[in-house]
């Protein structure tokens, strides 16, 4: 006696069929947070990445996630890696954000991302937001991570403080990486 071991065609297409709804679902969900999130502009604050096994891309940080009060919050609340806790932002009539205050709780009505306390590493990063790293063109990287001062990212934020990246700026304008020189 034989065992037939083929898949039949309904079971194929219906693994297939799940899997193109998952995958449309992720890029539904984050073209939902570009198209309607709430845009604001943050502060980059320096530092040195390269990761040659991944492409080329930068690894950025924030002004708002080194500010001492997010220590302060840390400690005081006792949290450690992987706790989920919210950033509220102040947003300025050039509509850069800024550090307000620190929460536990999703906020009910005020612009947020949330946070979790990362693992350190060898960066010493204490939060991780979500939007630490940006691919840039091949062989552009560097030229990013060569500016000291005035880089910012144009973040959209939805309502449920998941932020993602539209573009980087910098000195207020927008980065072309078609233009031969950022700097």
């Amino acid at each position: 006696m034989e065992k037939n071991n083929k898949i039949s065609p309904k079971v194929l297409f219906s693994i297939l069929g799940a899997l193109v709804l998952c995958f449309s679902g992720i890029i539904i969900i984050n073209e939902y947070t570009l198209v309607s999130g709430e845009e604001v502009f943050l502060k980059t604050v320096p530092v040195d990445p390269r990761d040659i096994l991944r492409g080329d891309y930068v690894i950025l940080r924030y002004e708002i996630e080194r500010n001492e009060k997010v220590k302060t919050f840390i400690a005081q609340e006792k949290l450690s890696a992987g706790d989920v806790f919210y950033l509220i932002l102040n947003k300025d009539e050039k509509d850069l954000a800024t550090l307000d205050r620190l929460a536990l709780e999703m906020p009910k009505e005020a612009l947020y991302i949330k946070g979790a306390v990362g693992k350190g590493g060898w960066r010493g990063a204490a939060v991780e937001l979500g939007i630490g790293k940006y691919f840039v063109p091949e062989k552009r990287g560097r030229e990013v991570e060569r500016i000291r001062g005035g880089l910012t990212v144009l973040v959209s934020v939805d309502k449920l403080g998941k932020a993602l990246i539209k573009d980087l700026y910098y000195k207020e304008k927008k980065i072309d990486f078609k233009n031969d020189k950022i700097l």
